[in-house]
């Protein structure tokens, strides 16, 4: 870019892989979404029924792993039935996202390039750290 401003061309072509953009709107993936919601929806009812919050959140880190919406939706949609109280909500939350964020890590570490894994460590780990002490410091 900066050799097209002085008018000069760069020598080495690079190639830019584009991603196809999907509609927002299409039905399989908005289907698959509500899948996840309803069980982990019924997941935390029955784990805080059976287990306590214990249960709630054991179903909480192993839902992480794989999504934060649909568990922090159903957090939410228990805490306004008054199936759970305000605290535990919020520490779904904080938990939610420090097991997300380490399960991005990890899936980067993994399936991604060792480059792109070193790009994305360092604010990884701040947002992890900042999630523990802000969950420390509120506790």
């Amino acid at each position: 870019m900066y050799y097209s401003f002085l008018g000069k061309e760069s020598k080495k072509q690079t190639r830019v892989n584009s991603a196809v953009a999907k509609s927002p709107f299409e039905i399989v993936p908005a289907l698959k979404f509500g899948v996840l919601f309803t069980i982990t929806l019924f997941t935390i009812y029955f784990s805080k029924k059976y287990f306590g919050d214990g249960g709630v959140y054991f179903t909480t880190v192993i839902t992480s792993i794989v999504d934060v919406d649909a568990i922090i939706f159903s957090a939410l949609l228990s805490f306004e039935s008054n199936k759970m109280d305000l605290t535990l909500v919020g520490n779904i939350v904080a938990i939610t996202i420090i097991v997300n964020n380490i399960a991005k890590m990890f899936y980067v570490f993994f399936f991604g390039s060792k480059k792109f894994f070193k790009i994305l460590m360092l604010p990884l780990t701040l947002i992890v750290f900042v999630g523990i002490v802000a969950s420390i410091i509120i506790m």
